[in-house]
């Protein structure tokens, strides 16, 4: 069972990927107003209508275990830059040892980096070696152009 910190936080290089809180709402707010991004990460999912909304949505999903809620959700950021996307895994149970994995940068400046791939193998240490894994899955929209690059 992985320590609360590893699921927390941890670094990669110039790229830290640290668990949302709800001090994270305004930069995660400002990234839903992104249309593009929004159309990318978000396209499935019900995205709420105000800061004050998302804020009290993170606070609640803190105070739930991710393997309760099949869901953990991290902020990346970059030494310089700051914020510069979100991943997360979804559909996680410990019972079943396979999650689909989403991550998105607020960005498309921010695509060609490497961010992205920092951040993912991040997830993927977490994943595979502290979570015991043995899946995970990821849906490529075919309108993403970037992603269909790689």
């Amino acid at each position: 069972m992985p320590t609360k910190n590893i699921i927390q936080q941890i670094q990669g290089g110039a790229i830290l990927r640290r668990q949302t809180t709800p001090d994270d709402a305004s930069v995660i707010c400002q990234a839903y107003q992104n249309q593009a991004f929004l159309r990318l990460f978000a396209a499935h999912r019900k995205v709420p209508q105000s800061e004050t909304e998302l804020r009290q949505n993170l606070h609640k999903r803190n105070q739930i275990a991710p393997e309760a809620l099949h869901y953990v959700e991290w902020l990346i950021i970059h030494k310089r830059h700051g914020a510069i996307g979100i991943a997360a895994l979804n559909d996680y149970a410990q019972n079943q040892p396979h999650a689909e994995y989403l991550i998105g940068l607020f960005e498309a400046q921010n695509c060609h980096f490497g961010y992205g791939i920092t951040a993912t193998l991040l997830v993927l240490e977490l994943a595979f070696n502290y979570l015991n894994l043995n899946k995970i899955y990821s849906l490529v929209y075919d309108y993403n152009p970037i992603a269909g690059q790689i």
